[in-house]
């Protein structure tokens, strides 16, 4: 469990660091209690896994061992995803050809430090304690295991996140998967949505792009503080190239110009692309509301790609 790293990893006090919005004890004691519970989930699926009839792939594997690196507090944390994944393993469990196979979560201590969290994934590496590792969120943490899972270990990596356009290579990152979409996916993606829609550049007027670099992910530990202004780079270079005109703002918080870049729309813009955070979407949508322009007159392009802190629920 996490007293484990207690002894050889502590996460650094820099200066330079944003500052920790839990401390690291509670952390630690949250992840201790998530263990816990975990470990008596994965007790009631092997006993259940002892009772049923053994299928085809049986003589395979016994055992699946399935590791997740995420936060103990906060965004996004293994408390809210250990119950999805829970239900789709027992989903799998009842199929025939993995009847009989215990599948069994191994959660990862998270203390957003490059060093330790890296660390706690080669432990497990190291030791033959997982056999597939969900998560990091971290590019970093994602970049350092998947070039020694390629390099020594061999074991799986599937992450929603890996925005990094570097990790898309296949010979430094082989057994690295990335489930989500990237910076470099932006331009394929509104390229379809507007022909799919025959949006073309001699239809339109300019589109609009509304970005916020969204400081509280930067306070709260997060790396993602500039991921909107990541995206309205991707989005310009493909607008331009395909000749349409752009009307963008580009803001500190979501609530900074919101207004005036609504009411601007009339005269200006009829699409909008929303790079921003889902709580940011959320308020600049009510805005719009407000104002009417929800009237069907025009059309809000939400871009999301998940960064750490910030939330679906939330949209």
């Amino acid at each position: 469990n996490s007293k484990a790293y207690d002894k050889i990893c502590m996460p650094s006090n820099s200066p330079e660091l944003p500052p920790r919005v839990y401390p690291i004890p509670l952390v630690r004691k949250t992840f201790d209690q998530i263990v816990e519970a975990t470990s008596r989930v994965n007790k009631r699926r092997r006993q259940y896994a002892m009772l049923q009839p053994k299928g085809k792939n049986y003589r395979y594997v016994q055992e699946i061992l399935l590791g997740l690196q995420l936060d103990a507090l906060g965004d996004e944390t293994l408390a809210e995803v250990l119950p999805a994944i829970d239900i789709a393993l027992d989903t799998i469990q009842e199929s025939s050809a993995y009847s009989g196979i215990t599948f069994t979560t191994v959660p990862i201590l998270h203390m957003t430090s490059v060093g330790c969290d890296s660390l706690a994934v080669l432990s497990k590496f190291d030791n033959r304690e997982i056999h597939v590792l969900f998560g990091p969120l971290n590019d970093f943490s994602i970049a350092n295991v998947a070039r020694f899972s390629s390099s020594v270990y061999k074991i799986p990596i599937v992450t929603p996140a890996g925005f990094a356009h570097q990790l898309k290579d296949k010979y430094e990152y082989e057994m690295l998967t990335r489930v989500f979409l990237t910076y470099s996916d932006l331009a394929w993606v509104i390229n379809a949505t507007l022909r799919q829609f025959g949006w073309t550049p001699e239809s339109l007027t300019p589109i609009g792009i509304y970005g916020a670099r969204n400081q509280r992910s930067l306070s709260s530990g997060g790396h993602n503080p500039l991921l909107g202004v990541f995206q309205m780079q991707s989005l310009q270079n493909f607008l331009v190239k395909e000749g349409f005109k752009m009307f963008q703002v580009v803001t500190e918080e979501y609530e900074q110009a919101v207004e005036q870049y609504l009411k601007r729309l009339p005269k200006n813009v009829r699409i909008s692309i929303l790079c921003a955070d889902p709580t940011s979407v959320r308020y600049i949508m009510l805005k719009a509301h407000e104002l009417g322009f929800t009237n069907g007159e025009y059309v809000f392009i939400s871009v999301d790609l998940f960064g750490p802190g910030q939330t679906h629920d939330n949209a």
